[in-house]
C-alpha cells in the first residue's frame, strides 16, 4: 500500500494480517410492542467505513518500506500541517481491503486518522504502530445479492424468546403477563468466499429487500443443516421471513474467504 497526503514524502507501508473492517450502517433498529424490529435509516451518507490496522517494519527505514520510526515521523508531518488526512493507493487484493470487500480498491481512498497507537516491538528487529481509520466518501463495486447461507461455524444459536413476564408481590405470590407474541432470534458465523462477500455486503448496505428499502424484511430460503433456524417451537418451515439486524465483518479466513457474524430476527 502506497500513502500521501500533506505534509507526507510518498511511501510504502506493510499492514499485519488480522485487521477486520469495522463498518457501521446508518440504521438504528428497535424492537416494537409486536416483537417485530423496525428500523431507522439515515441514509447510506451516514454509513461509516473505519478499521483498525497494523503497520509493521523494521525500526528505521529498510528498502522500498518504511520503518516504523520513519512512519511515524511522517504522520507527525502531516498533523502539524493540521491535515490527519492521507491518501491510501496500491492496495494488494485481497489482503489489503481494509474496509470490507465491496468498497473499490482500484484507485485511491481519503481516509481520516481517527488514533495512532504506540510503539509496539513484535519481534527482535521488527516493531509495528496500531492505526484506527476511516475511509471518507468511499465508492462501491460489486452487484448486491444475498448468497446462500451454507458455510456454518459450530455453535451457533437458534431458539424462540418468549414473551412472558413473571410479577412477584409482598406475599411471595406471581402473577404472569403473556404476550403470546413469541419471536426467533438466530446467530451464527458463516464463510463466504470473496465474491459472496462483496455481494452480501452490496445488498445489506443498499437495500435488504430486492425492491425496498433498508431494513425491511427479506425471504430465507434455506441454511444449510439448519432446520429449526428459530427454535423447534416455531419451526413453521422454509422459507422464513427475517430482518437481519446485526450483520459483523470478521475480516479475512485465509487467503480467499471472508467470515461473517450473522443476527437474524424472525418477522412474526
Amino acid at each position: 500500500m502506497n500513502i500521501t497526503g500533506t505534509g507526507i514524502t510518498p511511501f510504502t507501508a506493510k499492514i499485519s494480517t488480522g485487521w477486520k473492517p469495522d463498518t457501521k450502517l446508518a440504521l438504528k433498529w428497535t424492537r416494537k410492542t409486536d416483537d417485530n424490529y423496525f428500523a431507522v435509516d439515515r441514509g447510506q451518507s451516514g454509513d461509516v467505513y473505519e478499521s483498525t490496522i497494523r503497520i509493521y517494519g523494521k525500526e528505521t527505514a529498510s528498502g522500498v518500506f518504511q520503518g516504523v520510526n520513519d512512519f511515524l515521523d511522517e504522520l507527525e508531518a502531516n498533523r502539524q500541517a493540521g491535515s490527519n488526512q492521507i491518501t491510501m493507493a496500491n492496495f494488494a487484493d485481497p489482503s489489503e481491503h481494509i474496509f470490507g470487500e465491496n468498497l473499490d480498491y482500484s484507485g485511491s481512498l481519503n481516509v481520516a486518522i481517527l488514533d495512532i497507537g504506540e510503539r509496539e516491538q513484535i519481534s527482535l528487529k521488527g516493531w509495528a504502530v496500531k492505526l484506527k481509520v476511516r475511509c471518507l466518501s468511499p465508492t462501491f463495486t460489486g452487484s448486491p445479492a444475498l448468497p446462500s447461507l451454507q458455510y456454518l461455524d459450530i455453535g451457533y444459536k437458534a431458539d424462540s424468546v418468549i414473551t412472558l413476564t413473571k410479577h412477584d408481590t409482598y406475599n411471595g405470590s406471581f402473577s404472569y403477563a403473556d404476550m403470546d407474541a413469541d419471536y426467533g432470534v438466530f446467530k451464527g458465523n458463516f464463510l463466504f468466499s470473496l465474491a459472496n462477500m462483496k455481494a452480501i455486503r452490496q445488498y445489506l448496505r443498499m437495500t435488504n429487500a430486492q425492491g425496498g428499502k433498508r431494513g425491511e424484511t427479506i425471504s430465507i430460503s434455506a441454511i444449510n443443516g439448519v432446520s429449526y433456524p428459530f427454535g423447534n417451537r416455531r419451526a413453521s418451515g422454509y422459507p422464513y421471513n427475517v430482518k437481519i439486524i446485526d450483520f459483523e465483518d470478521m475480516g479475512l479466513w485465509g487467503l480467499h474467504n471472508y467470515r461473517a457474524k450473522i443476527t437474524m430476527a424472525e418477522v412474526i
